[in-house]
């Protein structure tokens, strides 16, 4: 009897101890998805300085895109004539970004620039903030959403490559929900069924959405030909993109057709 009591007891304390380990796990998940990952930045949009210094990035951006560089002889002495043909192009020519200059930009200029672009796709109200973080050979973009009165995090850990047909692939490795790591694979390989638990309805409705899911997954290029047409008919096509020593290094190369 003795016996069947202490075993009764043990049950019951494992029980208690295990239901206690589950509430206290459940507890840290919840602390984590409301968290936010540890690179993320407050940024304040309105803020002069902040607008000033995506100004600033702005004008340097531009200034390095039309930029008159020096061309490849190489490709010069073997140019011939024909449709579609580059006829010129310059020698490749690299730029650095850090994460403050990128992501003034992204919470400034850019839905400036989509607002104002008269395409159907503005800048989603349920973003109120876009951020990036550039790491070895990794690329993190995050994005916080405000919907249904909740506030939440969402990322992804990429590894941009431009491949040897020139398309630009993005595939994440890991995708996070506030601090709560998950394999890309569990959540982007059901992309289309898991659409209701990721993003706002505003959002979900957008093509471009589906798309992009479907590139972190590695389906496709987010890009098949990353080119750049500038005010005066020349290209600025992208060859390589290389997250390194808290930096984004971006090659291009300068084409006239």
């Amino acid at each position: 009897m003795r016996r069947w009591r202490a075993l009764r007891l043990v049950s019951v304390s494992a029980a208690v101890a295990l239901v206690a380990g589950v509430c206290v796990l459940g507890l840290a998940g919840w602390a984590m998805v409301r968290g936010s990952p540890t690179w993320w930045r407050q940024i304040d949009p309105e803020d002069p300085r902040t607008i000033q210094w995506a100004e600033t990035v702005h004008r340097a951006v531009g200034q390095h895109l039309t930029e008159r560089r020096v061309g490849d002889q190489a490709h010069a002495a073997s140019y011939a004539p024909g449709e579609g043909v580059v006829r010129w192009q310059s020698e490749p020519w690299r730029v650095s970004l850090e994460p403050t200059d990128a992501n003034a930009w992204l919470n400034v200029e850019l839905p400036r620039w989509l607002n104002a672009s008269g395409e159907d796709v503005g800048w989603p109200k349920a973003f109120s903030q876009l951020q990036v973080e550039f790491r070895d050979d990794q690329l993190y973009i995050g994005v916080r959403v405000e919907a249904e009165g909740r506030s939440q995090v969402l990322s992804a850990s990429l590894r941009p490559e431009v491949r040897e047909d020139g398309s630009l692939w993005v595939p994440a490795d890991w995708v996070h929900v506030g601090r709560l790591p998950v394999p890309a694979a569990w959540v982007l390989g059901e992309a289309e069924q898991r659409l209701p638990d990721l993003v706002p309805d505003e959002l979900r409705r957008l093509p471009e959405t589906r798309a992009m899911l479907r590139a972190f997954a590695g389906e496709h290029a987010i890009v098949q030909e990353p080119l750049v047409r500038l005010p005066d008919d020349r290209y600025v096509r992208l060859l390589s993109i290389r997250s390194r020593n808290g930096r984004l290094e971006v090659t291009c190369r300068t084409e006239a057709r």
